[in-house]
């Protein structure tokens, strides 16, 4: 890593834009292999799945979410980053706005 950060790098000021939030959201799953009957497919669900953490990007399509982030040398980086599907979403609640405080 340089010792000074780009001048086009993501700053800890602009990440401090960002609401921490819960996402309940659809994940695909399958529940069996080999053959099946429709008839075995009638209790098959897709899984519930609830992500934590900052809204990063959003577009039409998804919400890129980060549940850990630092800042190196005035540079903020991301991790245990989530990408979900706006399709797939069924809430978003705000957990905090200024979730540095």
């Amino acid at each position: 890593m340089s010792e000074t950060p780009p001048e086009d790098s993501y700053n800890f000021t602009q990440a401090k834009q960002n609401s921490l939030v819960l996402v309940k959201w659809f994940d695909i799953t399958s529940h069996e292999t080999g053959w099946f009957t429709k008839e075995d497919m009638k209790d098959f669900k897709a899984a519930p799945v609830w992500t934590w953490g900052l809204i990063v990007e959003e577009d039409e399509k998804n919400i890129k979410i980060a549940s850990t982030i630092l800042e190196y040398n005035g540079e903020v980086m991301f991790g245990h980053d989530t990408i979900i599907p706006k399709g797939t979403i069924e809430e978003i609640r705000v957990l905090r706005k200024q979730w540095w405080r």
